[in-house]
């Protein structure tokens, strides 16, 4: 199960950043396709060279195909040496060097036969074609041909006329064999016919003798041909499409490299960027419940971002639901009457989800109070459009006033706010603990819930304090700003006390809408 999560978050980091991947695939298809642009086409052209004359030979030994073999590995040595290269490069006036020709050309024996392959590369088919050939003219140079053609041609003369002189040998013998044959059928002297049987034998050795001779003489005639003789049985052909540059694969190679730059990238991003992505980063803690995940609210001035009364049902409005029902239901547990709503850093949506939050429990006639704690930044008054003065800062100075009479009534039935007040200098340095839990203790007395919007966890002492005093305290993170570090350290902090953790909020989550909150808007316009 941990590995199939793993895996959905390396897909999620993928899918997060998949503009990243698209941009850098199509650079590394662009620079591929740039490439192929610069550089100069090459062709290639092939010729087949034969060592020997196997193929003609009326028996073959092992002892020959491995010597033909041994000769071919041979040639193809030589055929990428100075003399031949050199030769090359005088005979068609190339304006490069022998090394560089060198570099250009492959010559290679096809394994298992007494074939060589010349391979040349050239800026147009036709010059690769020539090279080939020449190459092969030059290789063919070295070979015993060129070196004693004259005393080949008499060597095949003299065989012939001993063969020719067999032949003859071997019919007047048979003819005289025939002879005896005859004449030992018709002779009735006894000594005239054991001369004869003599003269048979002596004739079938030597019949015998001659066609051994005749035979040897056929076989030097068919191998007349030296072992390490050379003969091209294909001139040189080139492929009318260059050999490079491949512009697909190369289009393919700059969009992998692209995809891989991309992917690294991606990670390497992730890791940089320590922040809250989704759900599955707050999964990783353990003991964290998540108790909802509220869509990203839009609203140009304050009050319009109370998203829980302007627009009930919005899917934003239904998160809020959702978030409540588990408040109020708890798992198992009492539901308690008072809920600290904290974030660790400014700017993370900590008030707005208090106000909202609060907005949900009034419309499910759950007598509600909403407080602004955060007495440094305090904004509930701004949200409600209510007058900031007369409120929790007076009760925490010791003015020995009523709480009740300070909460202030909203638009929202069953919603009652107590604003932050006018805070006095050094007042957030002197709160009295006593203080708080009185002014909590009668605030739950008179109401259903309690919901205590307040400071910063980590740049402020009250967070802490408030949350001690309260029945339990839900953590808000923002989806692309609270920092993963940051909530952790928090998490730390609020184990370290008596503070009951309900769970975490995520906000600003990227949300698709539900299939049902459609169904639910057109039954809605329908009963209009």
């Amino acid at each position: 199960m941990n590995d199939f999560v793993e895996l959905q978050r390396l897909i999620s980091v993928v899918l997060r950043r998949w503009y990243l991947l698209l941009v850098l695939m199509a650079l590394g298809a662009g620079t591929g396709y740039a490439i192929s642009l610069r550089q100069t086409p090459a062709y290639q052209a092939t010729t087949t060279v034969l060592v020997g004359q196997i193929t003609q030979a009326s028996s073959i030994t092992r002892e020959d195909v491995q010597l033909s073999e041994l000769f071919a590995q041979t040639y193809a040595d030589l055929a990428v040496r100075q003399p031949v290269m050199q030769g090359v490069v005088e005979a068609l006036q190339l304006d490069i060097s022998w090394q560089q020709l060198q570099e250009r050309v492959r010559v290679t024996p096809i394994s298992g036969t007494q074939l060589i392959e010349i391979r040349a590369e050239a800026s147009t088919p036709r010059l690769a074609e020539r090279i080939a050939d020449e190459i092969a003219v030059h290789l063919l140079e070295l070979g015993p041909e060129r070196q004693g053609e004259d005393e080949q041609d008499f060597a095949q003369s003299f065989i012939q006329r001993q063969m020719n002189e067999a032949q003859l040998a071997i019919l007047e013998g048979q003819q005289r064999l025939d002879e005896v044959e005859r004449e030992m059928e018709a002779t009735t002297s006894s000594t005239r016919l054991l001369a004869l049987q003599e003269e048979k034998a002596e004739l079938e050795r030597l019949i015998a003798d001659q066609i051994n001779n005749y035979v040897q003489l056929s076989g030097m005639t068919a191998q007349s041909r030296s072992p390490n003789s050379l003969t091209v049985i294909e001139t040189a052909h080139a492929d009318p499409d260059p050999i490079r540059p491949r512009r697909s694969i190369n289009l393919m190679l700059g969009a992998g490299l692209g995809l891989l730059l991309g992917l690294g990238g991606s990670f390497l991003w992730e890791f940089l960027e320590d922040t809250v992505k989704g759900a599955d980063d707050l999964a990783v803690h353990d003991g964290l419940a998540l108790l909802g995940t509220v869509g990203r609210i839009h609203g140009r001035t304050e009050p319009g971002r109370l998203v829980a009364s302007l627009e009930p049902s919005s899917p934003v409005a239904e998160s809020f639901r959702m978030i409540r029902n588990r408040l109020l239901m708890g798992s198992g547990e009492q539901p308690v009457s008072s809920v600290v709503i904290t974030s660790p850093a400014p700017g993370e949506g900590k008030s707005l989800t208090a106000a909202n939050l609060a907005v949900i429990m009034a419309h499910a006639n759950v007598n509600t109070v909403l407080v602004d704690a955060d007495l440094r930044q305090p904004s509930l008054h701004h949200l409600f459009q209510l007058e900031e003065e007369g409120g929790l800062a007076e009760l925490l100075n010791g003015s020995g006033q009523n709480p009740l009479k300070l909460l202030k009534k909203t638009s929202v039935a069953g919603l009652r706010v107590l604003t932050c007040g006018d805070v006095p200098e050094g007042l957030v340095e002197q709160i009295n603990l006593e203080r708080v839990s009185e002014v909590l203790e009668c605030l739950e007395q008179d109401a259903d819930a309690v919901i205590i919007d307040a400071p910063p966890a980590l740049l402020t002492a009250e967070a802490m304090m408030l949350a001690n005093q309260a029945g339990g305290v839900v953590l808000v993170a923002r989806s692309g700003k609270t920092r993963r570090r940051a909530l952790r350290q928090t998490l730390a902090d609020l184990r370290a006390t008596s503070a009951h953790l309900i769970g975490c909020v995520l906000v600003d989550e990227k949300m698709r809408p539900r299939k049902g909150y459609h169904y639910y808007r057109k039954r809605e316009k329908a009963s209009k």
